[in-house]
């Protein structure tokens, strides 16, 4: 970027232009000249804006000091780039471990031994014990703040911590999953795990056996997290009790019921009811039966495709099933798809469902304006005759005005289409960002896009966004309008932001004070 500038003979223009560029996003350093990336004042605006960009600054700014404390006060982990000794600084750690603890793993190996270094760090983030030296993992104070904030940091402890009670009990009541890191007496430890569980029903996969055929620890466990049933005894996935438990956390644990259970009616619908696609997991004989499907099509209509075949072409089901999720029109069959109104509900939930529709309704000038309306995309699934037709084609400009009709539309409707986008923000903006030549590049079109946006509002994001797109077609368009105003744009439009503001300000007050 800067190398095309370099002939203009400002630096100060140089540098101000880099300093618009980072200011917007400190990564884009990267972009620029080597000269640039070594120009002090510029590095510290892209790392005040991205810590991160202290990756492309030169040797000598990532042995700045106040150029890496900058960087690490708004990303930590950018101690990386900062040169070694920088990294043994005490100061400049202790600001990257606060703002991001994991951080601690970019230290020198003496600050990772430094006790109130490592607190900060493990306050943040307790997962950096995992940096710190063997003597402060084996520190009580330090590994009890980190279980304390993380309680999968138990992994990082010394073993006589691990197998210590309350640093346990801190850390499972924190996260329950940290009893995999625990002491094997304490997976076995009826209380232990039952205050896991409690936390994440998750943990029941870390319980000794005993204590997964204990009916109360299940319990516990699949009401916190119905998938827990998985890792729960046989016997206990046959025991009605907890598996209707288990269901009403997560539908889905019918998966891990006995197949006796899976074929009890209270149990299916109770599943069903908290989540419909669990009937995949329901017996034959529950999935054909209608109250059962009726109830799970009412949770989630895409549980039809697991409905017996002969309730897949029941017209109040599948009318219940797309009137939750149109896309369940896939999945039904016999006379269902050519049922205009059973199609019409499809629709107005999802319009591109109009793909499953028949032919002829595909063809039905109230159903894909239906579509259309819900999803402009739903056009491509219309009967092409449809799409071709031009009245019908200005219709879809109302009730779709983002001009997504460009693509199945005959050319002559462009021009018309476009202005009847105008007519909103919304479709003003995609029009823009859309940039079609055949449209924009016509001066009169040009005209009426600039002259709406700014009865809109939005006239200095449109400029912006056409000169961005750089297109020829679209620039001799935007020039010839502006010679209209008396406004001679430079041969060299900017593409910088800073350029871009000015240029567009300058415009924008032309265009305010000529209407």
């Amino acid at each position: 970027m800067a190398n095309k500038y370099y002939n203009i003979g400002d630096i100060e223009i140089i540098i101000d232009r880099a300093m618009s560029v980072v200011q917007n996003d400190g990564w884009d350093l990267g972009r620029l000249d080597v000269a640039l990336r070594a120009n002090r004042e510029v590095v510290l605006a892209a790392v005040r804006q991205n810590g991160n960009a202290l990756h492309f600054a030169s040797d000598d700014l990532r042995a700045d000091r106040e150029v890496v404390i900058a960087a690490t006060q708004r990303r930590g982990g950018a101690l990386q780039c900062a040169c070694p000794a920088l990294r043994a600084d005490r100061e400049v750690v202790l600001i990257a471990v606060r703002q991001d603890g994991c951080a601690l793993q970019y230290a020198s190996k003496d600050l990772r031994a430094d006790r109130d270094t490592v607190l900060a760090a493990v306050q943040e983030c307790g997962l950096a014990l995992q940096e710190a030296s063997d003597e402060l993992r084996a520190d009580h104070e330090v590994v009890l703040i980190a279980v304390q904030q993380k309680g999968s940091a138990l992994k990082y402890a010394d073993a006589e911590l691990r197998a210590n009670l309350n640093m346990v009990l801190a850390a499972i009541q924190q996260e329950g999953n940290a009893l995999q890191f625990a002491g094997a007496e304490f997976c076995a430890d009826r209380e232990v795990v039952l205050t896991a569980v409690r936390q994440s029903g998750w943990a029941l996969q870390y319980a000794s056996v005993d204590l997964r055929a204990d009916r109360d620890v299940v319990l516990a466990a699949v009401r916190q997290k119905g998938f827990a049933l998985h890792y729960a005894s046989k016997d206990l996935r046959a025991d009605r009790a907890v598996v209707l438990a288990a269901v009403r956390q997560n539908g889905h644990a019918l998966k891990f019921a006995c197949d006796e259970l899976r074929a009890n009616r209270e149990v299916v619908l109770t599943a069903v009811q908290q989540d419909g696609a669990a009937l995949c997991f329901a017996s034959k004989d529950l999935r054909a039966e209608r109250e059962v499907v009726l109830t799970a099509v009412q949770q989630n209509g895409m549980a039809l495709q697991y409905a017996a075949t002969e309730l897949q072409k029941d017209r109040e089901i599948v009318l219940a099933a797309v009137q939750q999720e149109g896309k369940s029109l896939s999945h039904a069959t016999g006379s269902t798809r050519v049922d205009r109104e059973i199609v019409l509900a499809a629709v107005r939930q999802r319009g591109r469902a109009l793909h499953y529709a028949s032919k002829d309704l595909r063809a039905d000038r109230e159903v894909v304006l239906a579509a259309v309306q819900q999803d402009g995309v739903a056009l491509e699934c219309a009967d092409e005759a449809l799409r071709q037709d031009e009245q019908f084609v200005a219709e879809l400009a109302d009730v779709c005005p983002l001009g997504i009709v460009w693509r199945y539309k005959p050319q002559v409707t462009l021009a018309e289409t476009a202005r009847r986008a105008m007519r909103s923000k919304e479709g003003l903006l995609l029009l823009t960002k859309q940039a079609r030549v055949s449209i924009l590049g016509e001066p009169v079109m040009m005209k009426e896009l600039l002259l709406s946006a700014l009865e809109q509002g939005c006239l200095k994001d449109t400029l912006r966004t056409l000169i961005a797109k750089q297109k020829k077609g679209i620039l001799n368009a935007l020039r010839t309008v502006m010679a209209w105003y008396g406004v001679k744009l430079p041969d060299a439009l900017p593409t910088d932001m800073a350029g871009l503001n000015a240029l567009c300000t300058t415009l924008s007050k032309r265009l305010v004070s000529e209407k």
